[in-house]
């Protein structure tokens, strides 16, 4: 309590400070320096740099600027992601970047809050460097005091094993200056938690005069996350939590975090039934996270113990767990894809879902996986196809690499699901003078588009003719330009989904073939369509897909090799992707008002045996009793796009990329359809 006190005077007397550094404002405008402040609130609610600017501008020839409303206007570039501009602030305030710096700020003198507010930014865009430098610029002051609040923020700017020792020095320093709260050691520890450096974040909660539940749940998610089987330290800070009166959903979660990463089923179900409902006086509620959590732990042990989570998914969606967990929040898409993560087991899940409706018992034999003859797409001649042939659509080959540059990368550590690989969005900005040059882009009418349902698969149809075969080859030279790499997720141990043996509670992981990823033979390559090519595609279909507002820019190229096999998986709704008006990536352009609600997956090769899209469809008799998983197939047509249910809808259709047999290599390209997000559930 008495440091808390303290922490509050300091914070209270820098702030005091801010007021103090420059002289009184002038008077003689009261009604325009009101509107000077106005336009800096609202230049901090739009996070806007031109805003703040333009107000600094108005207040510098109405009289002096305080410290206090400089780092207002910094942190409304900061928030909004100009971290060059707080830099040309951050350089006035210190007397310092002649050349740089805001002259409307030449006059103030930054405070510890200042420098804290550079640190944050500068860490939060990456730069280490500079934030280090600040905070040993505001160590150096002499007429400043770092506080807490600075150590910790300068210790959260160092991301990286690279300055690992430059935080532990910080800590040092904090301690020393007798400043090491709770929330110092909570950065050092979130650090170390990053890091995967277990050992060392136990020695440093043992140290700690308190800690709180962010400082266990980060020294747990240490444990989580390194590369021994740590599960056991985890379980036993959550048990000091517990004694401590601290633990809460979040400590339960990391706990259960390192149980899942090690397929330690039992001990997630137990630490489960702490949290639920009936665990007792003190037990704490699970959120959506905890049940997601124990759902993978149970399907990445050996053997997958696919039942124990069919048992949790049964009382997440008739809402044992409310209110912390609806049923919507652990979908149908949920429990299928967690039960894909090991084993290949989505289909045997599938099956067991299917005998929890029909409430058979456990010894019941599942509903058998039955052929279906292959849907033939009926696709006539494009009416617009160029009888010169494909090659005169071709337009330079590898040099159409230098029109597309970079415009967000991503590691494969940062992927979901992780990947082995990281991953690059490329960006053409005129596709028209291009990839598609000499290649008119026809109408739908012209081109002669026609929708048709796939027999037996509720909501999927195939639109043929979207594209011309000169459009297809030029879009896959260009994805060959681009430079395909291999798709490899990280936990990449199920056995070949082309199989549709079933998977047993006693298979192990062994028998699946451990060796054998995933996704087989396949290879990707992502690209974000301009708007020409969006316009060219998205007009033809238009007319076919009622109520769509477009599909999504980003466009997933697969290239499957003879072999290449993707596993039965249901595939994830996507917000509308798209390039602000200064060409940085947004992955979500609409705020949430547009969701996708369709896969729309563009055959652009055929001519191989195999390779077919493959839906696992439950077939009912007339008293809807579940009697059999049919496979229906539909065969690749360059051109057509195959559309179909996905999300957390119960109509999401479960499918496979079916093995590529032997003849020409598959080439497909995977978006979305976007839909209004107020839309209902049902097309």
């Amino acid at each position: 309590m008495g440091k808390t006190r303290a922490r509050e005077a300091k914070r209270k007397q820098n702030l005091r400070s801010e007021n103090a550094a420059t002289p009184s404002h002038s008077v003689s405008h009261p009604g325009a320096r009101r509107a000077a402040l106005k336009l800096l609130a609202s230049a901090y609610a739009a996070s806007s740099s031109s805003m703040a600017l333009s107000a600094l501008e108005q207040m510098s020839r109405l009289g002096p600027i305080s410290t206090m409303e400089a780092n207002k206007a910094m942190s409304a570039a900061g928030r909004g992601g100009d971290v060059a501009t707080v830099r040309r602030m951050f350089d006035a305030m210190r007397g310092v970047g002649e050349g740089t710096a805001i002259p409307s700020l030449r006059n103030v003198k930054a405070s510890t809050v200042t420098y804290g507010a550079a640190i944050r930014f500068f860490g939060g865009a990456g730069d280490t460097k500079a934030a280090l430098e600040a905070m040993g610029q505001l160590e150096n002051s002499g007429d400043l005091t770092p506080d807490a609040i600075a150590y910790a923020t300068a210790i959260t700017a160092c991301r990286t094993r690279q300055h690992l020792e430059d935080a532990r020095a910080l800590l040092a320093r904090a301690e020393s200056c007798k400043l090491a709260d709770v929330v110092v050691f909570n950065a050092m520890l979130k650090l170390l938690d990053t890091l995967g450096e277990a050992d060392a974040a136990l020695a440093l909660l043992a140290r700690m005069p308190s800690a709180n539940a962010i400082s266990y749940s980060h020294a747990q998610l240490a444990c989580s996350r390194a590369t021994d089987d740590r599960s056991q330290d985890a379980l036993a800070l959550l048990q000091r939590a517990r004694e401590a009166k601290c633990a809460n959903t979040r400590t339960y979660n990391a706990a259960l975090s390192a149980l899942e990463k090690n397929g330690r089923w039992r001990e997630a179900m137990e630490t489960f039934a702490l949290m639920a409902p009936d665990g007792g006086a003190d037990a704490t509620p699970p959120d959506a996270a905890s049940v997601r959590l124990v759902l993978f732990a149970c399907v990445s042990a050996n053997p997958p113990r696919l039942r124990e989570a069919l048992s949790i998914y049964i009382r997440a969606e008739r809402g044992d767990f409310k209110p912390n967990v609806m049923p919507e929040d652990v979908s149908y898409r949920v429990f299928l894809r967690a039960c894909d993560v090991e084993g290949g087991g989505a289909l045997k899940a599938l099956q067991m879902l299917c005998a929890e409706e029909n409430g058979a018992t456990a010894d019941e034999p599942l509903a058998p996986v039955e052929e279906q003859e292959p849907f033939a797409i009926p696709c006539e001649a494009n009416v617009v196809e160029d009888a010169q042939g494909e090659e005169s659509a071709i337009n330079g080959g590898d040099t159409l690499q230098s029109h597309f540059r970079v415009v967000y990368h991503e590691s494969g550590q940062e992927r979901m699901p992780r990947n082995h690989q990281d991953l690059d969005l490329f960006y053409c900005e005129d596709t028209a003078s291009t990839v598609f040059k000499n290649i008119p882009a026809w109408t739908t009418v012209e081109a002669g588009v026609s929708r048709f349902d796939v027999p037996g698969v509720p909501g999927a149809f195939v639109l043929t003719n979207v594209l011309s075969r000169r459009e297809c080859v030029s879009i896959v030279r260009t994805a060959e330009a681009l430079r395909f790499r291999r798709d490899e997720p990280v936990r990449a141990t199920a056995a070949t989904a082309a199989s549709t043996t079933p998977i047993l509670e006693t298979t192990t992981r062994e028998d699946l073939g451990a060796s054998t990823p995933i996704a087989t033979g396949i290879d990707n390559v992502e690209w974000l369509c301009d708007p020409h090519m969006h316009e060219r595609i998205f007009k033809r279909v238009a007319p076919h897909i009622p109520g769509a507002t477009g599909i999504n820019r980003r466009l997933r190229l697969f290239r499957y090799s003879q072999g290449g096999v993707y596993r039965p998986h249901l595939d994830g709704s996507w917000p509308a992707c798209a390039l602000d008006e200064k060409g940085k990536y947004i992955r979500d352009a609409f705020a949430g008002a547009q969701r996708s609600r369709l896969t729309f997956l563009i055959y652009l090769s055929d001519g191989c045996e195999g390779g077919h899209t493959t839906f696992y469809v439950p077939r009912r008799d007339a008293s809807g009793r579940v009697v059999a998983i049919d496979r229906r197939h539909v065969k690749p047509h360059a051109g057509c796009v195959l559309c179909f249910p996905h999300g957390d809808d119960r109509k999401s259709a479960l499918h496979e990329g079916g093995a590529v047999l032997s003849g020409q290599t598959k080439y497909v390209a995977r978006t979305d359809c976007l839909f209004p997000s107020t839309l209902p559930s049902s097309l």
